[in-house]
This record gives C-alpha cells, sequence and structure tokens, in this order.
C-alpha cells in the first residue's frame, strides 16, 4: 500500500517523498512544493496504542491535515484516527494496509493538500 501511495503522490502532485529522520528512516514526509509545508507524512511500525487502540500490534499510518470540522465525520477509532504525534484538531492518522479504501484515501490526500496551498 505504502509503494501505491507514494506513486499516487509523484504521479498527481509532483512530489516525492523525504526522508528527514535518522531515528524513523521509514519515516516519509510530503511537501507542496510552492508552500514548503508538510501535507502527509507516512510513518511505519506505529504501536496502535499510540492511536488510542488497546492492543500491542503495529500499524502503518499516514497522517494528512484535515478541516477540523470534517474530521469528526471521517475520524471512525478503527481505520481513521485523531493524528499520531501532530496537532489532533487539524490531522488524521488513517491506517495503511490491505484494507484500506484507496479512492477515500486519495481523498483524503487531495484535501490535505489543497488546505495547505491555500495557506498561501
Amino acid at each position: 500500500m505504502i509503494k501505491t501511495v507514494i506513486k499516487h503522490i509523484n504521479d498527481y502532485y509532483a512530489v516525492s517523498p523525504e526522508y528527514l529522520f535518522e531515528s524513523s528512516p521509514d519515516t516519509a514526509v510530503f511537501r507542496n512544493g510552492s508552500t514548503n509545508k508538510w501535507f502527509a507524512v507516512i510513518m511505519c511500525g506505529i504501536k496502535k496504542t499510540k492511536l488510542g487502540v488497546n492492543s500491542d500490534d503495529s500499524v502503518d499510518i499516514m497522517n494528512l491535515k484535515c478541516d477540523p470540522v470534517f474530521s469528526y465525520a471521517v475520524v471512525d477509532g478503527e481505520r481513521i484516527f485523531r493524528a499520531y504525534h501532530m496537532n489532533k484538531q487539524h490531522w488524521i492518522s488513517v491506517v495503511l494496509d490491505k484494507n484500506t479504501d484507496k479512492a477515500m484515501l486519495f481523498d483524503l490526500i487531495e484535501m490535505s493538500y489543497d488546505l495547505i496551498n491555500k495557506k498561501r
């Protein structure tokens, strides 16, 4: 799923991942080319407990900028969460695995990109 998401972002937004953190070499940051603001972050191997789930399992996630009002409609506590390691009012975390609804994820990526683009 991660390769599919990276390819989608590169194809639609002409943005490649940046790997900025030595301590987390799998963490990929995506920036809007015109504003240099982050619109997406992929993090691998995040414990579900960090997302508020009572489980020792780990998941790969993507953090996305989200309209605070809209986030109340999409956060379900199963596949989409208040953001891990980001501002929980303005960011969400989406689980990336074989059950991820790609169409919805791509729509959320577009929303995130557009929100950052408005910050010029």
